[in-house]
C-alpha cells in the first residue's frame, strides 16, 4: 500500500524466481487457447508413444455452463518427468469447446493436486482493445 503512493506499477518478470515459485505456469502460458495447446500437446506425445489413455466420462457444469468431462492419464514419473501429470480432468464447455476447468493429479487415487485452474463467468468478446492492457500513461 506504501509503494503505491510513490509508483503506480511495479514491475515484474514473467518468468522470474517469484512467478516459478508461486505457480506451474507463467501469465502468458494461461488462457483457453494455451491450455488447448498443452492438452494437445500431451495427447499427442503420449499417442506417439503408445500410451494414451484419454476418455470421456460424463457431463457435468462449470457454473452455469455445461461441460463434456474428459480425463487423461500419463506416465508421471515427477516434476522432472515427461509428463505434467498422472490425472488431468477437463471440463469443455459444450458450446465453445473451451477448457472451462482443469485440474491436474500426480495420481490416480486423486490425493495429489498439483494445481487447478476455473474459468467462470466468462463473456466472450467483450470489445477490449489493446489499449485496455497498457499500462498508465502510455
Amino acid at each position: 500500500m506504501i509503494a503505491r503512493v510513490f509508483v503506480d506499477d511495479v514491475m515484474r518478470p514473467i518468468d522470474g524466481p517469484d512467478a516459478k515459485k508461486t505457480a506451474r505456469r507463467r501469465i502468458d502460458q494461461f488462457g483457453f487457447a494455451n491450455s488447448l495447446r498443452l492438452i494437445v500437446k500431451y495427447c499427442d506425445l503420449s499417442a506417439e508413444h503408445n500410451e494414451l489413455d484419454l476418455r470421456y466420462v460424463g457431463d457435468s457444469a462449470v457454473g452455469e455452463r455445461p461441460t463434456y468431462v474428459i480425463e487423461r492419464r500419463s506416465a508421471y514419473t515427477g516434476d522432472d518427468g515427461v509428463y505434467p501429470d498422472r490425472l488431468l480432468i477437463v471440463h469443455l464447455d459444450k458450446e465453445n469447446l473451451l477448457p472451462m476447468c482443469c485440474i491436474s493429479y500426480a495420481d490416480d487415487a486423486k490425493t495429489k493436486l498439483l494445481g487447478w485452474y476455473v474459468f467462470a463467468n466468462v463473456k466472450f468478446n467483450v470489445g477490449l482493445t489493446e489499449g485496455d492492457f497498457a499500462r498508465k500513461g502510455e
